[in-house]
Formats: structure tokens, sequence, C-alpha cells
């Protein structure tokens, strides 16, 4: 029988849209994971560049978001971007240079003419910035072959930028696409039951600690998120989160409703095991600022158990995201985490189809 948490059916829950919902997915059994152990897929070398100036990295990093899209001024990635430089986005597929990547943007603020961002939170260290945002806007022209609805959407998302010389050049971006295009009306709406689970609470806006602590040391830091990754996933030790996750531990899904306490996350990765027992996880880019630390991770599994009721169908995905924790005394306070849940669908044959927007 399924784990439930007030009533609700935990692996219903948490594939209630199809996986979608932006899980801190880890190994069970893997190898432990190492920080930075992938090379980012950038040309530009850093030998030659003046010291790293993270203030200036980090203005740029809120220029892409404020000034490129939210301004639809896409003249500023002349600006920030180096001349070989690469994105890798589980939206759309890599561009192979600047004009077509700034064409990709251009759909999207043609789109959504009153395009907004807010940035939540801006997080850096040595070539590294990662920013936590939040977007609205109107559907008014078609986008990726969806006629214009005229409906006003909203989508967070978790963005990864590495610096070399004061320019852009790599860059990394998961965004809550599926609960835009529920939003929009082509994709089934989250089941009702999920949405008014006893767990359920208000996402919060921005990482306010609630109580006074001297900031996290980095190692201590590295330490918790990596032990996140190796003891919980790796090592499956469920327990262990009593340890690292704090009393008033929040996490918040891209979809679906948030938890809030250790065992609510418990259930979560119990279900998630029995769906996919051989889940892989390796991290890579690191980021530690103080008590916000963000990380990107690539994960492979194969659905081979029972999965929102239905049968497996045996078939193995690999995806990636990008989480961002906040640090609170000495343990994980809160999480919010993005991934490519449509793409992870995809693989596994799950993607329902697509419907025309009511008019």
């Amino acid at each position: 029988m399924s784990p439930k948490i007030g009533g609700v059916d935990v692996v219903r829950l948490i594939v209630a849209i199809a996986v979608g919902v932006g899980l801190l997915i880890g190994p069970m059994g893997a190898s432990p994971v190492a920080a930075q152990d992938s090379s980012p897929p950038a040309a530009t070398s850093a030998a030659d560049c003046p010291p790293v100036d993270q203030a200036a990295n980090e203005a740029i990093a809120r220029r892409w978001h404020e000034d490129a899209l939210g301004a639809g001024d896409l003249s500023v990635f002349d600006e920030i971007l180096a001349a070989d430089f690469r994105h890798d986005s589980a939206t759309f597929a890599s561009p192979d240079d600047l004009e077509a990547f700034k064409a990709i943007f251009a759909e999207l603020t043609l789109a959504f003419p009153d395009l907004s961002y807010t940035i939540d939170e801006v997080i850096s260290s040595d070539d590294l910035v990662a920013v936590r945002w939040t977007a609205t806007g109107t559907h008014e022209a078609t986008f990726q072959g969806i006629e214009p609805t005229g409906i006003q959407v909203t989508w967070p998302g978790n963005n990864l930028y590495q610096f070399a010389c004061g320019e852009v050049v790599a860059s990394w971006s998961e965004i809550d696409s599926l609960g835009r295009l529920q939003q929009l009306g082509v994709l089934p709406a989250a089941d009702a039951a999920a949405a008014t689970a006893a767990d359920a609470t208000v996402a919060s806006d921005a990482a306010t600690p609630v109580v006074s602590c001297p900031v996290t040391d980095p190692s201590t830091a590295e330490a918790l998120v990596l032990g996140w990754w190796n003891e919980v996933w790796n090592g499956g030790d469920l327990d262990r989160l009593d340890e690292i996750l704090s009393d008033r531990h929040q996490h918040h899904w891209a979809l679906g409703p948030d938890t809030t306490g250790a065992d609510a996350v418990k259930a979560r990765l119990a279900a998630l095991h029995t769906a996919f027992p051989d889940l892989q996880i390796s991290a890579h880019e690191i980021v530690i600022d103080g008590d916000l630390v963000a990380g990107r991770w690539v994960a492979t599994g194969t659905n081979s158990g029972e999965l929102m009721g239905a049968a497996p169908t045996g078939a193995t995905a690999t995806w990636q995201g990008i989480n961002i924790f906040r640090l609170e005394c000495g343990r994980i306070a809160e999480v919010w985490s993005e991934m490519d849940g449509i793409g992870m669908q995809e693989q596994l044959g799950m993607l329902p189809a697509m419907a025309t927007p009511a008019p």
C-alpha cells in the first residue's frame, strides 16, 4: 500500500502531473556524489581574466532577466554574452549562435508583451551566479505553436551562470514549463485532491531566516547539501533527514503542494524509490553563498515500479534540475527545486496529449 500524508496517496500526489513536480531527485545505491564533478560546457578560459568581480557578475545576471527579457531589450545579450557562449535549457534546443539564441527569446517576449520578472534570490561564488526568479505575463501571441489565449500566467525558474572576463560563457535554465502549459489550458491541471492536501503550505517569496544564527561556513554548507544527495538518496538513509533538516523545513515543488517537516519528505522519497528503485544522480555546479546554496544535478532512473497506480513502463529517463537550498542554524531549512518534468514524461511515454485551449 502506498504511504499517505493527510489521507492523500503519496504516489499519486507525487506524480499527479506525471511526476513533473520539481522533485529533489537523487539515487539509491549510487556511488558518492562529488561537488563540481562535471566541467561546465564553456569554451572561454578565465586564465587570462582579471580577478572575479562577483558584484558585477550578479548585476549582469539581473540584466538577463530584468532588462533583456523583462524590458524586451534583447540587444542586452550582445553586451553580456561571450562570443562562444553556450546555453542549456529543457525548453528548447541549444542554439548555434547568438542570433539564434535571441530569436528564441524574441518569440517569448512577443508572445507575452507585458512579461515581467521578479528576482527572488541571487547567489554567487567564484565565477558562478545562480538566480531564483518568478515570471508573469499575458499570452497575447502564438508561443511554441500555441495560439494566443489572453491568459495571464506565472511561472518560477532557477538559472545558473558561469562567467569569464565579465561575460556569461555558459548558462543553464530550469523552469516550471509544465505548470505554464497547464495554466494556458493545453495540458491537464493538477489533481484537485493534491492541491488541497493536508500538508500543503504557502510558498514563501524570499528566503527569510526565522531565527538568528551565525552564517553557515562553506564547508558545513557543502556537507549538508552533499549529505542530502549522498547519505539520503545514495545511501537510502531517510532517517538522516531528521538530522539535516530544520524543524520548520519546507520544500517548494514546481507544482503541487509544498511539504513541511522531515516526515513528509521521507514519504515522498520513499514513494519515488518505489517507482524508480535505480535512481542515480550526479551533482555538477554548486554555488555556496553564506546560508544559500545552489546546485545543478542530473538524474537517471528506470520506471520499474508502480507509478500513479499504473503499471511500470520499463522506460529509462534522464533529466536535470537546479535546486536552491536555504540553510539555518546548520540545517537545511528550505528548498526550491525546478527540473525538466516534461522531458522526463516524454521519455517515459507519459506526457498527455496537448489540447486546444478553450476560446
